[in-house]
């Protein structure tokens, strides 16, 4: 989501990729910045928001399965009919991200 509002900021400015790559530089925290040290020490020469965009997601970015068992795990049926169960899960889902094809195998 952070990538896709700073594109929607970026996009109508027609920004280089070198103006978008020191944007993402300047916003990232000392966690964030030793993930991807070798692409500040060693930047490519072509297309470095989009290898720094890649690799900041592929190290963050949690994965469909590990979205659905966080779901899975904090719900509970209880006294809900299934229908205010599945409810419930997708709220939890928009809110974490993790909606979409996520939740398709419940509904």
């Amino acid at each position: 989501m952070w990538f896709l509002r700073l594109e929607s900021v970026m996009g109508p400015q027609h920004q280089g990729d070198q103006i978008q790559y020191n944007m993402v530089m300047s916003k990232l925290d000392k966690e964030e910045l030793s993930q991807v040290s070798d692409l500040i020490s060693n930047p490519p020469d072509q297309e470095r928001y989009t290898a720094l965009k890649t690799r900041l997601l592929r190290v963050f970015q949690t994965s469909a399965e590990a979205q659905f068992n966080k779901i899975v795990s904090e719900m509970e049926l209880g006294q809900q009919r299934p229908s205010q169960l599945l409810a419930k899960m997708n709220e939890l889902a928009k809110n974490s991200g993790a909606e979409g094809d996520t939740l398709k195998i419940c509904g």
